[in-house]
């Protein structure tokens, strides 16, 4: 992820505008902006002990995950955790998930746009238009 500009000029601005907990509009955004790549969404296994409901892009084999590169800026340790992506979920471990959220994820992508916090709908508004100059 450290190699591509777009992910890292996104989550600079992301830090600028104090967006960075939109964790899964953030990853929808950079779908958008990404062609050829695929929008997942499934569970994150951190240490083989905390699981929970999350999402990130594939392109040419390549994981791209936002959340996961914002948590290593907020927390330095995340840096030395175990990732393990699972499409499934996982039977032997609590699992931490936000129903509203997955829900809004899984409906329709205009309604996920219209539901979401207006500083970030005004936020991709910009940064698409910034990528288009």
């Amino acid at each position: 992820m450290e190699n591509d500009p777009i992910a890292k000029q996104l989550l600079l601005r992301l830090r600028l505008y104090k967006l960075d907990s939109c964790v899964v509009e953030s990853t929808v955004l950079f779908h958008e902006i990404t062609p050829g790549s695929e929008l997942k969404s499934g569970y994150v296994l951190v240490n083989d002990r905390d699981c929970c409901w999350h999402t990130w892009v594939e392109k040419n084999e390549e994981v791209f995950d936002l959340g996961l590169e914002i948590a290593k800026k907020k927390d330095p340790e995340f840096e030395m955790s175990h990732i393990l992506y699972l499409e499934d979920k996982p039977d032997d471990v609590e699992i931490h998930e936000d129903q509203e959220l997955i829900d809004r994820f899984n409906g329709h992508i205009a309604e996920f746009w219209k539901t979401a916090p207006k500083e970030f709908r005004e936020f991709r508004s910009k940064f698409k238009r910034s990528l288009n100059k």
